[in-house]
């Protein structure tokens, strides 16, 4: 019998196997009552399993689940910016996380966090809460409480065109993000759906969390290491985390 409430990742490239062995990890650590799932795309189920069977990530806390990928030749046909264009594509598989009707809860987290401190709290959140961008009061995705349903999936869906048409506008790149953001465009006037900083706090805005808060840098719940540089691209990470 499958759990009715769960923590989801999703795996799309190899180079996030790190990532995800860190992530399990540091929910084990803070004694999560929850398993994690990692959501493998289709066409590349037979790669990603076997590479995390090989570094030992699957049992009883942590299982995966293989989803049908996204339209990515309609996605591919939206997207214009060929440099970031294989980065992005793949971002949008996220969404698949709302068909997963098999849960009643998703806390759906990306695989760049630090979990410090146990977050089960949220299971107990509305669904779509997440934690705002401090520069435009946006929801972030990286940490994003949702109750999937088909109907919620194919709104999603729905949103992708309009969402890449906007960012696209702007001269800017989409993904997964801003199709959330589409997708409830109210949402940062809906005060109940706001999780504070702590759960999903940027690497660098660290200080200024801890002043905003009055807290130190343990008290914090999520660190999100967003950009380009991860902490597994570095040397002495590999000396702790088997890959």
């Amino acid at each position: 019998m499958r759990p009715q409430k769960v923590y989801m990742t999703t795996l799309t490239s190899e180079s996030y196997i790190p990532g995800v062995i860190a992530l399990k990890k540091s929910l084990m650590e803070t004694k999560t009552k929850h398993p994690l799932v990692i959501l493998i795309p289709k066409n590349e189920a037979d790669k990603f399993i076997n590479l995390l069977k090989q570094n030992n990530v699957l049992d009883k806390d942590c299982f995966y689940l293989v989803k049908p990928n996204i339209n990515e030749k309609y996605i591919s046909s939206l997207l214009t910016n060929k440099r970031h264009h294989l980065y992005w594509l793949k971002t949008f598989f996220k969404l698949a996380a709302a068909s997963c009707i098999e849960f009643k809860k998703i806390v759906l987290l990306d695989s760049d966090l630090y979990i410090q401190n146990n977050i089960d709290s949220l299971f107990d959140a509305p669904h779509y809460s997440s934690v705002p961008s401090r520069t435009n009061g946006l929801l972030v995705s990286g940490v994003l409480v949702i109750e999937p349903s088909l109907e919620f999936y194919k709104k999603l869906l729905n949103c992708i065109k309009p969402a890449i048409a906007k960012r696209k506008a702007a001269g800017l790149d989409a993904g997964d993000q801003d199709v959330f953001r589409e997708c409830y465009p109210n949402w940062k006037n809906k005060k109940e759906l706001l999780l504070p900083e702590t759960y999903g706090c940027f690497i660098n805005y660290i200080g200024s969390v801890c002043r905003l808060f009055k807290i130190k840098a343990k008290d914090i719940y999520v660190i999100h290491f967003w950009g380009k540089t991860k902490p597994w691209t570095r040397s002495h990470f590999h000396n702790t985390i088997k890959i």
